[in-house]
């Protein structure tokens, strides 16, 4: 059985303009262990999903969903309640923003004390000697220098990588089985990044959680993630192993993210403009007809403008899309 189990997933805010369709029909799983990397520009989807799965959803959201499951368990039928048993505890996640995400009011110690005395998983975190003595290993393990004087600093006494470890230590704290990182690295300088993505890693293993990365960047997926979805106007439009989603996308959409990675232009056209994907996202509230992505599509065709490609699956491969590329990754298939 499945660790968590998302299937045809919906989300609809009503506003005065409308209802906004943020995510339609969004599927797919993970097991224990595993690390699924969700890639996309900003606005499509990603982080509505997160908070779709931690039950964090504003009062105007419209949820619906064939199943949405975390170890066989009917998230959508749980009332706030158990649901909040789980968030936390089980389900934690890592927001994208540390300095808003931390309280300014109060220290990171106090703070991360909170989260062990609302999800204990030791008879020792029932007591203050017990629970300071686990403040001071969570925050070792996420790799802050002098823990004990760090704890009693408040947010703004952090920079942007330290107070980033400061969130993943309250969101490992309870030792949870899924683990959600919204952003992790955003705003944070290559170094450092790469500090913090080894440092999910190292965690992941030692406490062996199922890991949910999501970020705009399929550089980073490829350094951390077993398999990725990439999503596009609130629909997934590819999802594979990353090594072969990324070697041979079949996905315009996808080809074109691979085409803006500085890295990877730099060796097949150096000292040239990097290229970049035309145009926006759509507005949800006036979707286009017909696939999502073909206003901006280079190898949009008649039938894309006139109906919504199918999800196709072929193997462990799966995309959303009326003329894929090939495995070489040039013309139709």
């Amino acid at each position: 059985m499945a660790l968590l189990e998302v299937r045809d997933l919906s989300i609809e805010f009503e506003t005065r303009k409308g209802n906004l369709k943020a995510l339609e029909r969004l599927s797919f799983t993970l097991n224990e262990g595993e690390t699924l990397g969700i890639v996309g520009e900003s606005g499509c989807g990603k982080s509505i999903t997160s908070l779709a799965l931690m039950g964090l959803l504003a009062p105007n959201a419209r949820v619906s969903a064939g199943a949405l499951r975390f170890e066989g368990k009917d998230l959508l039928a749980m009332n706030e309640e158990a649901r909040s048993e789980i968030r936390g505890a089980e389900m934690s996640m890592i927001f994208q923003d540390p300095m808003t995400s931390l309280n300014p009011s109060f220290t990171v110690g106090f703070q991360l004390e909170e989260m062990l005395k609302a999800h204990p998983r030791e008879e020792a975190d029932r007591s203050p000697a017990g629970r300071r003595k686990r403040l001071v290993e969570l925050m070792e393990q996420v790799g802050i220098p002098d823990p004990a004087q760090r704890l009693t600093c408040y947010p703004h006494e952090l920079s942007g990588g330290m107070s980033q470890r400061v969130m993943i230590a309250m969101a490992v704290a309870s030792r949870p089985k899924l683990l959600i990182a919204d952003e992790p690295t955003t705003a944070l300088d290559v170094t450092i990044q790469a500090q913090i993505l080894e440092l999910l890693r190292d965690l992941q293993r030692r406490y062996k959680m199922a890991l949910i990365l999501i970020t705009h960047d399929l550089g980073v997926v490829s350094e951390t993630a077993a398999r990725t979805m990439v999503m596009y106007a609130g629909q997934a439009v590819e999802e594979g192993p990353t090594r072969e989603v990324i070697a041979s996308p079949r996905h315009p959409y996808t080809a074109g993210l691979l085409q803006c990675l500085p890295a990877l232009h730099a060796k097949e056209a150096p000292k040239t403009r990097l290229p970049s994907i035309a145009g926006m996202v759509p507005d949800l509230l006036a979707r286009p007809s017909g696939c999502q992505f073909h206003p901006r599509c280079s190898r949009a065709q008649e039938p894309c403008w006139q109906a919504l490609p199918d999800w196709r699956v072929e193997g462990s491969r799966g995309e959303r899309c009326h003329f894929p590329l090939t495995q070489a990754g040039g013309g139709q298939r």
